[in-house]
């Protein structure tokens, strides 16, 4: 590793431990009280807000439905519109897990093996 590589990385350390130093001392000084009261209220506000937040966006990343892709063949056959009525039925239940049905025409098809191939290798 070149001397500004190291460099870099000691300066990123230092940041982090400058952060977190930070963070600590604002801890300290909010619970020995030595903070004035308003910002006190101001800090505690925000950390209300961004824990609620987190709990939101945790909320909404947890529950989002996950969606599968499953190729077919042309949309004229059977398995296609089965797969369809089926991809329909779970997104109507709410389930967990959506399909979505894509179609492959020859050359799409062709490729799809291909890659296949090269990943069973």
């Amino acid at each position: 590793m070149s001397w500004e590589g190291t460099a870099h990385m000691e300066r990123e350390q230092y940041q982090q431990v400058a952060i977190v130093a930070g963070a600590l001392a604002v801890i300290v000084a909010l619970m020995s009280g030595r903070l004035p009261r308003w910002l006190r209220i101001v800090l505690v506000l925000s950390l209300g807000i961004l824990g609620a937040g987190a709990g939101l966006f945790g909320y909404r990343y947890f529950t989002q439905p996950t969606t599968l892709t499953i190729a077919t063949g042309s949309l004229d056959g059977d398995v296609p519109r089965i797969m369809s009525a089926i991809a329909a039925r779970m997104a109507s239940t709410n389930a967990p897990v959506r399909l979505k049905v894509v179609e492959l025409n020859g050359t799409s098809s062709m490729l799809l093996r291909c890659l296949m191939r090269a990943w069973n290798r």
